[in-house]
């Protein structure tokens, strides 16, 4: 499992381009509403995307790997064991 490591403040995230959505710092990937990254209120990753007219979540590591690749290699990421 991918998360924002505990030590990183979520304000931070503003300089990479997410916004506070009630908790959960989201962001458009290339401006694409259809498309978003986020992390949620528990530090854990996730990637939607909609396709005609339903939500699609990923929780694949190796995805999010690729899409989060940015905080990744800011060490802002990491990687947990599964329980």
């Amino acid at each position: 499992m991918l998360k924002l490591k505990d030590s990183v403040d979520f304000k931070k995230l503003k300089k990479y381009g997410f916004e506070n959505n009630k908790g959960v710092y989201e962001q458009n990937i290339n401006g694409n509403w259809w498309d978003i990254r986020g992390i949620d209120i528990d530090r854990e990753l996730y990637h939607l995307t909609e396709e005609m007219g339903y939500w699609a979540s990923t929780d694949d590591d190796e995805l999010l790997k690729i899409t989060f690749a940015d905080l990744i290699k800011d060490d802002l990421i990491e990687e947990l064991e599964e329980k």
